[in-house]
């Protein structure tokens, strides 16, 4: 609360060393993990931080990829903006990348643990587009797109998918891809990091991610 939400703005810092920062990473909106924390303390703090993160996840997705709902990996700025390459890690830090492929999932848990219409609606934004853009199959989720849907690169990789397949859970269409998206991800094997993530959304589709105040 002190160290990493900007106390005016009530966005989430880039980092305790950052606390007046109006930048932010968008794989760092732990929504449901946000309302936890308010439900437990009794704070109303952080119901106005989870309102300020989700009115600049709709003003990005409404300004700057109305057709996708991706979200780049840091934003900045008053109204919220995506951000330059190189702001702080590479030359895609303003685009979907291997920060912001982590967005979907997180983005989620706030509709499958509590059924927060605000997650619920950026999610199926996201993940119809994406759904669509690899033709139902979850093998061909390419890794890394520019915001306009555009993708970068042409390799694959569970960071990304598997997200995307958690995110499918709020969208009602979703059954065939979902089913292929668990063979997906129980044989997916790649490198820590990806496989860290692979882990982490297997426990929620699966239901055993447990909801923390429970």
């Amino acid at each position: 609360k002190v160290s990493l939400v900007n106390p005016e703005t009530k966005r989430l810092t880039l980092g305790d060393a950052d606390s007046n920062s109006i930048g932010t990473r968008s794989s760092d909106l732990m929504m449901a993990q946000i309302r936890a924390f308010g439900i437990v303390t009794s704070d109303p703090f952080w119901t106005d931080v989870m309102d300020s993160l989700y009115t600049m996840a709709k003003q990005v997705t409404d300004n700057y990829s109305p057709r996708t709902g991706i979200m780049p990996d840091f934003i900045t700025g008053i109204p919220p903006r995506p951000v330059e390459p190189n702001f702080l890690e590479s030359g895609t830090d303003g685009d979907y990348s291997w920060n912001a492929c982590r967005y979907p999932w997180r983005m989620a848990m706030d509709y499958i643990h509590y059924g927060c219409i605000d997650s619920r609606d950026l999610s199926v934004k996201f993940s119809t587009w994406a759904m669509a853009s690899c033709h139902n199959d979850p093998n061909s989720f390419t890794a890394n797109y520019k915001l306009d849907g555009t993708p970068i690169y042409s390799y694959t990789s569970s960071a990304f998918t598997s997200p995307l397949i958690v995110s499918a859970m709020t969208n009602p269409t979703s059954q065939e891809f979902m089913n292929r998206g668990w063979i997906y991800m129980r044989d997916a094997k790649d490198m820590y990091y990806s496989d860290s993530i692979t882990l982490l959304c297997m426990l929620l589709v699966s239901g055993n991610w447990w909801v923390p105040e429970d």
